[in-house]
């Protein structure tokens, strides 16, 4: 196993996602054993989980969550992470531009060294806390946000088990819980319980204590114990999306009216 897989700045994968209840996740991480380690951030929590929280951008007619719900050939999201108990004190956070293709999933990852990201907008380039490499790969970002006027929108958050396989240079399972969300329009990443809403509704995952589990692999090599743990839990491959789910409760008054949706431009090579 590549002990590094997480840190890969550019990933290049096959994801696949499907819901299952909390009581599975013990059954399931049994046979994962055999084949995975726990990951280290896993490995160090007293629960096994840790927390993630993730800052989505949007422009104002929701592009991005349109080419989702449209399921877009070819499309991509822009996201601000960071992972801890207390994130709004994270010392760094990563600026994602996470792609799809299909089945294929591309992310270009880029180190922000501070916890100020409104800065990519307001100061050159050269003041910016990332390395010289990271500098284009942040410059795409900055890019792709102003071309489609795209801003904070939903802060998402949610606690992730995660497990590496041992013998695959890229192959990792994921079972993320407890997944909850705020409308944020600023750059605040503070997720206190009074102010996030819960993403277990029936609209979307279902009854309480659903779980979305993500296998995901090399493009061109899908594990055999992949293959043999959907057939051994009789595993239904499910879409489902975090940011959606978040958006569609905040613009519910819209989905009862479409007619108030703007259309969303499609620009560049995205068609």
């Amino acid at each position: 196993m590549n002990s590094n897989a997480e840190n890969f700045d550019t990933i290049s994968r096959l994801e696949f996602k499907y819901r299952i209840h909390q009581d599975q996740v013990s059954e399931i991480e049994r046979d994962l054993r055999s084949y995975c380690t726990m990951d280290e951030h896993s490995a160090l929590s007293l629960d096994g989980c840790y927390p993630v929280t993730s800052l989505y951008l949007d422009s104002p007619s929701r592009t991005f969550f349109r080419w989702k719900m449209e399921d877009l050939e070819n499309r991509f999201e822009l996201r601000i992470r960071t992972y801890g108990e207390r994130p709004e004190e994270a010392p760094e956070l990563q600026f994602e531009v996470k792609g799809r293709r299909g089945d294929i999933v591309i992310k270009h990852r880029t180190l922000w060294r501070g916890r100020d990201p409104q800065n990519l907008w307001i100061t050159p380039s050269n003041q910016w806390p990332v390395t010289p490499l990271d500098r284009p790969r942040m410059e795409n970002f900055l890019s792709k946000s102003l071309l489609h006027e795209a801003l904070p929108l939903v802060l998402t958050q949610y606690r992730r088990r995660a497990w590496f396989g041992c013998l695959e240079d890229y192959a990792r399972v994921t079972f993320d819980m407890e997944m909850r969300f705020r409308e944020e329009r600023h750059f605040d990443f503070s997720a206190p319980s009074p102010s996030m809403i819960s993403t277990h509704l029936p609209d979307y995952l279902g009854a309480p204590g659903l779980v979305v589990l993500e296998l995901k692999c090399e493009r061109d090599r899908i594990p055999w114990w992949m293959v043999d743990l959907v057939k051994r839990h009789n595993l239904v491959r499910s879409s489902f999306s975090k940011y959606s789910a978040a958006v569609m409760e905040l613009d519910r008054p819209l989905f009862a009216e479409p007619n108030l949706f703007v259309p969303p431009r499609f620009e560049g090579s995205l068609r």
